[in-house]
């Protein structure tokens, strides 16, 4: 259960539980998941909660990324890229530390 925890951090207690019993036979609750993956010391992460691109933000960075598509190697050497920010499409798109 634990590398499973390892392997996919955003694996929920339910789904653990279900592969658990699906695998190995083993009947547990969610709790038990939960509290064994606490024990072990594992961070567990949630989706991100935040502001979505409505359609009118999707419509328009895709017409500005079709206005540059056809630019090549040279025009992209003179620009400098320095936007950090991310955009959620969709609720899972982020992940945050629970």
């Amino acid at each position: 259960m634990v590398t499973s925890f390892l392997r996919n951090p955003t694996l929920t207690s339910s789904e653990a539980r279900s592969k658990l019993q699906d695998v190995r036979q083993v009947t547990v609750s969610t709790k038990t998941v939960r509290r064994k993956v606490k024990e072990a010391g594992i961070k567990t992460y949630l989706p991100a909660r935040g502001p979505f691109l409505t359609t009118d933000h999707q419509v328009a960075r895709a017409n500005f990324a079709r206005s540059y598509q056809n630019w090549n190697d040279d025009d992209w050497g003179k620009v400098l890229l320095t936007d950090k920010s991310t955009f959620c499409l969709k609720p899972d798109d982020r992940m945050i530390e629970a």
